[in-house]
């Protein structure tokens, strides 16, 4: 069994990150041993020990939670060039960006880790600089732009991943009969149902205000009769509504053996909402068709429920009525609109098993820095909660849309999504896609 020395700072915090790492992800057997020292040691058999800084946790009371503990752009880089081909898993790049830490140039295999791995991941998963750092977009969201990983050019790097591989290495090379716990890549497709049908079902009140919109967004007259024009042959059967292709992304999923997690909204009445009624005929078959089918539903609380618990609530068991008892575990917020780490609260006070939000709207990455998922701590409560994230690597529109990474339905787009699924892999990670 390993030892892990740490000082008696931070102690709720330092146990949440030091048990994920290494017994939730690496499977080690270890015991943790509080005293006063100026770095994290790792001892165990044969007398071999390893040193790593202890940055993160070393902050002073009156600064913890502060913008001042933001890494300063730009991050050291630590070149690990003359170890990575001893590696099983090894980097995306030789150049290890270190959030926290003490590199050294051309460092040989020995008894000292320079980065802050503990801090590091901490600092990532909890994503304490989205509590500090308060810049957002006009819908409330953190962007990809104000993070350190943007910033350092790692945002397409599961860092924390590569982080853990390091270690790894190290502690595989001081103590060679420890055992890794296995893991497989997973596939993990999903559909947030924002609009799960243009035409059918829809009242005529529902088309005459989605007229009224166009109209203040300088759609053309032509276009918004020819919109009510297909309303009408669509709701008379005579031809398919544009959006339904449910049918067919399930058959595409289940020929490679995947199942979709297929999030549906239950409430919203702000036009980002596009609300639709769970109590239509339509819904209902629809639901129950990807029920029969062996494929998810999960929930897509509306806009404005990310900081609201009581619409959320509401929202949440409206979904579980419309699905009888079928068991839902989980889901996104719609908008991709979260507060750290005050939604994550909502999903665990509600029961959730897991919470798929966090990824970027404005570019497609590793938020979280992993492609793990993992459990959720409150940062501002100092406690880990009943949820776990699951990281969303990837959104259509954020790779698509020219207000995001402008790609386009190109090439570029189809070869950036494959890069990051490939990381994923590499890692034997979780995958997951939202293609709306």
């Amino acid at each position: 069994m390993l030892i892990v020395h740490q000082s008696p700072t931070y102690i709720p915090e330092r146990t949440y990150i030091t048990n994920y790492l290494l017994k939730d992800l690496l499977g080690v057997d270890f015991a943790y041993h509080f005293e006063n020292r100026s770095n994290i040691l790792v001892t165990g058999p044969n007398n071999n020990h390893l040193i790593l800084p202890d940055v993160l946790f070393k902050t002073q009371k009156s600064q913890w939670l502060s913008k001042n503990i933001i890494p300063k752009h730009p991050l050291t880089v630590w070149n690990i060039d003359n170890i990575s081909h001893f590696m099983k898993h090894r980097p995306v790049d030789v150049k290890i960006p270190v959030i926290f830490g003490s590199p050294c140039e051309g460092l040989l295999p020995g008894d000292f880790l320079p980065v802050d791995i503990f801090g590091s991941a901490f600092f990532m998963l909890t994503r304490y600089e989205e509590i500090v750092d308060h810049d957002q977009d006009s819908h409330g969201r953190f962007l990809a732009a104000n993070s350190i990983a943007f910033k350092n050019g790692f945002l397409n790097r599961p860092i924390i991943n590569e982080y853990v591989e390091i270690l790894w290495f190290f502690l595989k090379r001081l103590w060679p009969t420890i055992e890794r716990k296995k893991r497989d890549f997973r596939n993990m497709p999903t559909c947030d149902v924002d609009i799960p049908f243009e035409f059918l079902g829809r009242s005529f009140k529902d088309i005459f205000l989605r007229a009224f919109v166009d109209l203040y967004h300088g759609i053309r007259i032509s276009k918004i009769i020819d919109y009510f024009k297909t309303w009408k042959r669509v709701n008379r059967f005579s031809m398919p509504d544009p959006y339904d292709n449910f049918a067919w992304m399930m058959k595409t999923a289940e020929r490679k053996g995947l199942k979709i997690c297929f999030n549906f909204m239950s409430g919203g009445h702000k036009l980002e909402d596009y609300y639709y009624s769970l109590k239509k005929i339509q819904i209902k078959e629809l639901i129950q068709s990807i029920i029969h089918r062996g494929h998810e539903i999960g929930f897509h609380p509306s806009y404005n429920s990310a900081t609201d618990p009581i619409l959320w609530a509401k929202e949440f068991i409206d979904l579980k009525s419309a699905v009888n008892h079928y068991l839902i575990r989980g889901g996104r917020q719609h908008f991709l609109r979260f507060k750290i780490p005050d939604t994550w609260r909502l999903w665990a006070e509600n029961g959730m098993d897991y919470d798929s939000t966090l990824g970027y709207a404005d570019h497609a990455g590793f938020r979280c820095g992993t492609c793990y998922d993992f459990p959720v701590y409150d940062l501002i409560n100092r406690q880990k909660l009943r949820l776990r994230e699951r990281p969303l690597i990837a959104m259509d529109t954020s790779v698509i849309d020219d207000r995001y990474m402008g790609l386009g339905p190109s090439e570029a787009a189809v070869n950036y999504l494959l890069e990051l699924k490939q990381r994923c892999k590499c890692y034997n990670g979780n995958y997951v896609l939202l293609w709306h």
